[in-house]
C-alpha cells in the first residue's frame, strides 16, 4: 500500500457486511486513500420455495446489504450496488453443477476470487475510476526484485485465505490491496469493537454462499435432476462384496464416511471411489484411502514461468489442511505429484496448492490417476 501524506489515490473496496471487509475500509481510509465501497449482489437458487428462511445468497442477503450500506455511511465514502449474478452463474454455479455430474468435488470459491471478487469486481471499479481493488482477504501481496508480484500466506494461520487466490494473474495482483494480511483475527475484531464497524446482521460465512439449506444435495437434485441421484450398489472394495445401496453419486464425496448406511461393520467405511459407468459407489477402511500420487489439470501460477520437473515443494490438497512436502512432476502430456508421505482422501476437483515457505506459487485441479 502506498499513499498517507501522498496524492491519494482511489479504491473500491468490496463490501460484504461483514467485519473483515469493514475493516479492510477502515484501515485503508486511515491511510489516506480515496475510497469507494461496493456491494455485489450474486447469484441465488430461483427455484427454492418463497417461504424458505434462507432464500437470497448468503452473502448478499437484506441483512448484508444494510451493513454494508451503514459501514459506508459511518466512513463518509460513496456506496454502490452491482449485480453480478449472471457472471456468477456463469463462471461459478455451472461448473459447480457439471463438476458433480462428472462425480467431482468442485471448489466454487477459486473461481469466485478469479472472475468475481478479482475479476467483476475491477470492471465495476475500472468504471468509477479507481486505481485498485481491496477486499477483507487474509493474505498478503508483495512486489517482488525484477517488477513481479507475488502471494504470501497471511499472518493468521488460522484465517489465511491465500489457498482461494492461487488463480489470480500478475495483472490482477498488480491492482489489488489486502489490507488485513498483516493482521490476525483478534485484532481485526478488537479494531472494528472500537470503531463500532461490527455487523448487526451478518454471521461469518463458513458455507457456500449460494446454497440455500444446510446441505448441498436438496440443491443438486433441483438443478442435476433425479436421473443423477439414481440408486446404485455400495461395494466393499477389500471383499467386493455389495453392502447396501448408495442414494445417488453425486451425494457422496472421497473420503466420507457419515451417511453411507453401511452398519454393522467391524471397522469404519469411507468412500474411496465413485465409478459412473457402473454407477457403483466403492467403501474401504481408512488405509485404502492413502496415496502418494496424483494427477493435476487446470495448473496456473503466480510465477514468470511454470517450476521445473522435480523440483520440491510444500502443497496444501484442502483449505484447512497442513501443507506437505512433494515433488512436482511435469511432462508433454500431464502434471502430477508426488508425496513424500502417503496422503488421505486426494479428492477429484479439489485444489493442489504449492508453496515455498510462506509464498504461493500456483496450483491445480486434482483428477484420479
Amino acid at each position: 500500500m502506498q499513499p498517507k501524506n501522498k496524492s491519494p489515490q482511489t479504491v473500491c473496496v468490496a463490501m460484504s457486511g461483514g467485519v473483515d471487509s469493514s475493516v479492510a475500509a477502515f484501515l485503508l481510509q486511515q491511510e489516506g486513500f480515496e475510497l469507494i465501497g461496493i456491494h455485489l449482489r450474486f447469484w441465488h437458487d430461483p427455484s427454492t420455495d418463497a417461504s424458505m428462511p434462507q432464500k437470497a445468497n448468503k452473502c448478499c442477503d437484506a441483512g448484508a446489504l444494510a451493513d454494508a450500506r451503514r459501514i459506508a455511511h459511518q466512513l463518509a465514502i460513496p456506496f454502490y450496488v452491482f449485480d453480478v449474478s449472471e457472471d456468477f452463474y456463469q463462471q461459478l454455479v455451472a461448473p459447480f453443477f457439471a463438476a458433480y455430474q462428472n462425480n467431482q468435488t468442485p471448489n466454487p470459491c477459486v473461481r469466485c476470487n478469479q472472475f468475481i471478487k478479482f475479476g467483476a469486481l475491477w470492471q465495476k471499479a475500472e468504471s468509477l475510476g479507481a486505481s485498485y481493488i481491496a477486499t477483507g482477504h487474509y493474505a498478503q501481496i508483495k512486489k517482488e526484485e525484477g517488477g513481479a508480484y507475488a502471494i504470501y500466506r497471511g499472518r493468521d494461520d488460522k484465517k489465511d485465505q491465500s489457498y482461494f487466490l492461487y488463480r489470480l494473474s500478475q495483472e490482477q495482483l498488480g491492482r489489488s490491496l489486502l489490507p488485513l494480511g498483516g493482521y490476525i483475527k483478534e485484532e481485526i475484531f478488537a479494531l472494528a469493537k472500537q470503531h463500532e464497524l461490527l455487523p448487526a446482521h451478518r454471521k461469518e460465512s463458513q458455507d457456500l454462499c449460494f446454497v440455500p439449506e444446510d446441505k448441498i444435495k436438496p440443491l443438486l437434485q433441483r438443478h442435476l435432476g433425479e436421473k443423477a441421484f439414481k440408486s446404485g450398489p455400495i461395494i466393499d472394495q477389500a471383499s467386493g462384496k455389495t453392502l447396501g445401496s448408495h442414494q445417488g453419486l453425486p451425494s457422496y464425496t472421497i473420503g466420507q464416511r457419515r451417511g453411507l448406511q453401511v452398519g454393522g461393520q467391524a471397522e469404519p467405511l469411507y468412500v474411496i471411489d465413485k465409478n459412473a459407468k457402473t454407477n457403483t459407489l466403492l467403501v474401504g477402511q481408512a488405509a485404502a484411502l492413502k496415496q502418494t500420487k496424483i494427477s493435476l489439470t487446470d495448473l496456473c501460477f503466480n510465477l514468470p514461468q511454470k517450476p521445473a520437473s522435480g523440483s520440491k515443494v510444500d502443497v496444501r490438497v484442502r483449505y484447512r489442511s497442513t501443507a506437505q512436502a512433494a515433488t512436482y512432476y511435469h511432462d508433454k502430456n500431464q502434471d502430477w505429484l508426488e508425496f513424500e508421505q502417503p496422503q488421505s482422501a486426494l479428492t477429484p476437483g479439489q485444489s493442489a496448492v504449492f508453496y515455498q515457505g510462506t509464498r504461493l506459487l500456483g496450483g491445480g485441479v486434482m483428477i484420479a490417476n
